[in-house]
């Protein structure tokens, strides 16, 4: 399992991209544009963790933990939360992390998934450690994580709205 990326790419077929590419048509350098849009979905990414919300808006079904913990969804430590970068190029701008949880909280995990037979070492039991390792057989079996999605990335409105204002800056001289 891999992490997960977000990538606008100009000169592409999809239909809400044709404003940002008649914009960039009438640039020479576009570089600096990109590497405002992908600086502004890092922080758009970082403001889905702090509202706890989807970038449509939909709020995050807040999870177990967060609920016993009086803690945040997603924020336990910020781990996932701080793994995004940007990075940028002529013709494009993209969010990722290498996080490999992400693409399982993007999109959700409820299906059934199969568990190979291994072997477990156990270490304590009942909160107290063992004086020596105890190795357990598991046979195959299946589980259900039952992880709702919860997005984090994607472009909302307000952010299609920023991003062709990034566009018009540098247009107009403010971006360098």
């Amino acid at each position: 399992m891999t992490g997960l990326t977000m990538r606008l790419q100009l000169g592409g077929e999809n239909r809400a991209l044709n404003a940002l590419d008649a914009l960039a048509s009438r640039m020479d350098q576009k570089l600096p544009w990109m590497r405002a849009v992908a600086r502004y979905l890092v922080d758009s990414v970082r403001h889905n963790f702090e509202e706890q919300k989807a970038p449509d808006g939909t709020p995050w079904t807040p999870s177990v933990r967060a609920k016993l913990q009086g803690g945040v969804t997603l924020v336990e430590h910020g781990i996932l939360r701080d793994s995004f970068h940007d990075d940028a190029g002529e013709n494009f701008a993209s969010v990722s992390t290498a996080d490999v949880r992400a693409a399982t909280f993007q999109f959700g995990r409820l299906k059934q998934e199969p568990v190979a037979a291994h072997t477990r070492r156990i270490t304590q039991a009942f909160g107290r450690p063992l004086r020596a390792p105890v190795f357990q057989s598991v046979g195959a079996h299946t589980r259900n994580p039952n992880i709702v999605a919860r997005p984090m990335m994607g472009v909302s409105a307000a952010d299609e709205a920023e991003i062709i204002a990034l566009g018009e800056d540098h247009l107009a001289g403010g971006l360098s």
